[in-house]
């Protein structure tokens, strides 16, 4: 067992977002934020003794709001890291959080991939939404990131939202090409019940644009951000040459990954686990160098299967159907093309060159198609 993917959670914000469902809480204090930062490097290092960690390729810090923290806390837990000359360093921000000292500072201790979460340059989006910035600051704040250094940036839209329009779609993709980004990830709105706006909408007072109004949004996005020079590499993700989030290619080809931190998921093989949700537990545990409470499941072959297909056919490039066989031992025509064969004649599955991959109508019907995996 060795890891060379690394992801690290930070469970600190602000302020939590209306349509947000992650493991995170806002009462954080810098002292506490500095006690999580040792723990993270307790968790890492019990991982180092066990000689799980190779050179990491990449390292994520996902959220919660990673740039909360202080700087100091994350250039010294980079400092314990193993890491590739050429690793990909990523950390999520919020621009709320954010300055050019502060951005620089970052840059400075080893990030060199940054994910700006702007969600839309729509004052009253943003506000409705909960987020602590304006539309100024989000775009100051991708400035003030290439001013530091970073020549990696990504941006986070979302589209689907209560009170967004076609036009006001149109106008958030004009906003986020003339950044110039390298990166821009779209994520349609979907909403869990625990959430405020999830029980809005449970309750009829939460208004979401209609299904067409949505898929038009889509379909947008994908023709503008093409003309634009980004490449649709995934589902929901675009780049421009070069510039794929490698940490995210590494989910999506199903290879091994190690995350710390609270809540954190890991997958090595026919394995996941995933840590402890409580703050309690995991900081009693990781103070006194005891491996927290974690969850574990075991999967079936049938499920890896199933999972390396489905996480491909996420890629523009989809799957290579014999590299596949090998990996496994089977022929996927014979275990599957009975009950492919309606997504090849409904146009979402295509198959060229040795690969399957979905077609533009098959993003847009992905688990339709990924259901026909499923054991």
């Amino acid at each position: 067992m060795v890891f060379s993917y690394l992801y690290v959670h930070i469970p600190f914000c602000l302020q939590k977002c209306n349509y947000c469902d992650f493991v995170s809480f806002t009462n954080g204090s810098e002292e506490s934020m500095v006690i999580y930062s040792q723990l993270l490097e307790n968790e890492i290092s019990f991982w180092q003794k066990q000689n799980t960690l190779g050179n990491l390729q990449t390292v994520y810090f996902g959220g919660g709001t990673p740039s909360i923290m202080p700087v100091d806390c994350l250039a010294h837990f980079l400092s314990c890291l193993p890491l590739d000359k050429n690793a990909e360093i990523s950390l999520e921000a919020n621009p709320a959080t954010l300055n050019i000292q502060k951005l620089r500072a970052l840059k400075q201790c080893g990030f060199n991939r940054i994910s700006i979460g702007l969600q839309s340059f729509h004052e009253g989006l943003l506000k409705s939404m909960g987020r602590l910035h304006d539309a100024n600051d989000g775009m100051i704040m991708v400035e003030n990131a290439r001013k530091a250094g970073f020549d990696n940036i990504n941006i986070d839209l979302m589209y689907g939202l209560p009170g967004q329009t076609i036009d006001i779609w149109r106008d958030t993709l004009r906003k986020a090409i003339a950044l110039q980004t390298e990166h821009i990830s779209v994520y349609g709105l979907h909403l869990e019940e625990s959430t405020p706006w999830g029980k809005a909408e449970a309750s009829g007072a939460l208004l979401l644009p209609e299904e067409d109004a949505s898929l038009a949004m889509w379909q947008i996005t994908h023709h503008v951000l093409a003309k634009a020079g980004f490449e649709n590499y995934e589902i929901a993700n675009y780049a421009r040459p070069g510039f794929a989030c490698r940490h995210n290619l590494a989910y999506w080809q199903r290879e091994d990954y190690l995350g710390i931190g609270l809540a954190a998921a890991s997958c090595w093989q026919n394995k996941r686990w995933v840590n402890t949700e409580n703050w309690q537990t995991y900081t009693q545990c990781w103070q006194n160098h005891t491996c927290a409470p974690y969850e574990e499941e075991v999967l079936t072959m049938g499920q890896v299967l199933a999972e390396r297909i489905f996480l491909g056919l996420r890629l523009k490039n989809g799957i290579c159907i014999a590299e596949i066989e090998e990996q496994f031992g089977v022929d996927l025509r014979t275990r599957f093309y009975k009950d492919m064969l309606p997504l090849f004649q409904n146009d979402l599955l295509a198959e060229k060159d040795g690969f399957w991959y979905l077609t533009q109508r098959g993003k847009l019907l992905a688990n339709e198609v990924f259901a026909v995996f499923l054991p």
